[in-house]
């Protein structure tokens, strides 16, 4: 199955997770059951192409920082003050994942008050996010933005509050600093 798969040029690539298939093609995903039929796919619309970040409010930066980079082993990138008083620091999971750790002042209201903070959906255009989210009538707070970091953002919520952030790339993004005389 895989092989035929794979022979197919609107398959970009093709990995196997136990009785899993999953199969990636120019516009969907498909997740496919080696012995079934489950489907699961998106359309040719908005491109997400991943959690970019998971962002939490903490107490203490300096023990937050000695558990994550001294016991997870995760490097601290950069930070950047915000201007209610708190600062992110960020530190770095993987080649493009990321921990965002808000600390100092006080957390917002509402569903993100407590350690959850947002997460963050890295996306290929923001412009079309922004389309698609108004074209079925979801909510958000504001146009996209640029952001602290040269990125650009646009934000809503779940229907329970949860924060949700869609995030495209800038030209010289602060996450990617191999990329910044490109």
């Amino acid at each position: 199955m895989v092989e035929a798969v794979e022979k197919n040029p609107k398959v970009s690539y093709v990995w196997e997770e136990g009785e899993v298939l999953v199969l990636r093609g120019k516009s969907e995903y498909a997740i496919l059951k080696k012995k079934g039929r489950i489907r699961l796919s998106g359309g040719e619309n908005m491109k997400i192409s991943g959690i970019a970040h998971t962002a939490f409010n903490v107490a203490d930066i300096h023990r937050s920082l000695e558990f994550y980079c001294g016991g997870l082993g995760l490097e601290k990138l950069f930070e950047l003050k915000l201007g209610d008083g708190r600062t992110i620091c960020y530190l770095k999971l993987s080649e493009r994942d990321f921990i965002e750790l808000f600390y100092g002042g006080s957390a917002k209201g509402g569903a993100n008050a407590g350690s959850y903070e947002h997460f963050c959906l890295e996306v290929e255009d923001i412009r079309q996010v922004e389309a698609e989210l108004k074209e079925k009538g979801i909510a958000f707070d504001g146009p996209p933005s640029q952001g602290l970091d040269g990125n650009f953002q646009l934000w809503t919520a779940d229907p329970d509050g949860n924060r949700i952030e869609f995030m495209q790339y800038g030209v010289h993004p602060l996450q990617f600093p191999e990329k910044a005389g490109q």
